[in-house]
Formats: structure tokens, C-alpha cells, sequence
């Protein structure tokens, strides 16, 4: 496996990759309704507009297995209302059910890690579900540390709530 960054002949891959990450991670925390409505035409709009976007403050890498594009983790450089420096923020990442477990996620993060770096990010974050027990052992087991912060987030008509993971970098 190995890291690369996405261009827009990637849109319907990381789409149907998106759409089965998430029917795979939330089964059990998001409506099953909501799941089952999922679709990659649905999600193809956003990723061509997504990987369309050339600002430079944004970036998708991809995991690549063999030939085939398997996970993605879509990240950004941000600067706060304070001047300073700019944080690195996590905005998703998900990598095909299929290949859960062999490495991916690691190289994910490792890339996502050196490209906030390379933007002159001292910490980054990352929102995740409270429910979502396996990537937030995930997370801590790579350095990441709740910060305190919560949010509600509703998807498919439910109210869930979502909590801040914060690294130093």
C-alpha cells in the first residue's frame, strides 16, 4: 500500500469507498435508514467538487492497494481567529471495509501528519462520534487526546453527539 495525493479522476472511488465505510463504521450508531439511502451518485457531486477545489488549503490523500484507490483521508490547514499558526484539521478519513486492519489507517494518518507539518501546523484535530469506540482507540493509540470539546451532530434524524481529539505535532 502507499499514499498519494487524489486528483479528479478519483471522485467515483473515493465516493463508493465513503458510501461503504459508513455503512460498515455506523451500523448500530446511525439510523439504518440513513445508512441503506447511501449511495455513491448521491456522493459523487461532493467529491468532484471537492477534489476540484485548487486552494492549497486542503488536501485528499489516498491509500492506493495495487491499482485500486481503498481509503482516503481528507485533511485542512486553517488559521484561528488568533494570529498564529494554522491547525491542521482532520476533516475524514475512511478506507474500505475490506482492507480494515492491514496498515492503511496508519500510512493514512502518517501522511495526513507530514502534510499538516509541511503547512506549518503545530497540532491538529479531529471530530469522531462518542460512540465510535474503535477509531477513537485508534486515535489514542496514535497519540490523539480528547480535548474536552463535544458537539451535537444530527444525521438521518437523529441528534448524536461527537467529541474533539486534539495532537501536538
Amino acid at each position: 500500500m502507499f499514499i498519494r495525493f487524489a486528483t479528479p479522476d478519483d471522485a467515483e472511488r473515493l465516493a463508493s469507498v465513503h458510501v461503504e465505510a459508513w455503512r460498515s463504521a455506523y451500523r448500530g450508531q446511525v439510523p439504518d435508514a440513513h445508512l441503506d439511502a447511501l449511495s455513491v451518485q448521491g456522493r459523487l457531486g461532493a467529491w468532484r467538487e471537492l477534489l476540484a477545489d485548487t486552494t492549497g488549503s486542503t488536501v485528499v490523500l489516498v491509500l492506493v492497494d495495487g491499482d485500486l484507490s481503498v481509503g482516503f483521508a481528507h485533511c485542512a490547514a486553517r488559521r484561528s481567529e488568533l494570529a498564529g499558526d494554522p491547525t491542521g484539521e482532520l476533516l475524514s478519513m475512511y478506507i474500505d471495509p475490506r482492507v480494515w486492519r492491514q496498515g492503511g489507517g496508519r500510512l493514512l494518518m502518517a501522511a495526513a501528519i507530514e502534510w499538516f507539518t509541511t503547512m506549518a501546523c503545530r497540532e491538529a484535530t479531529l471530530w469522531v462520534l462518542d460512540t465510535n469506540a474503535g477509531p477513537r482507540r485508534f486515535y489514542e493509540a496514535l497519540g490523539w487526546m480528547v480535548d474536552g470539546s463535544r458537539k451535537p451532530i444530527e444525521i438521518g434524524g437523529r441528534t448524536l453527539e461527537e467529541v474533539r481529539y486534539r495532537r501536538v505535532l
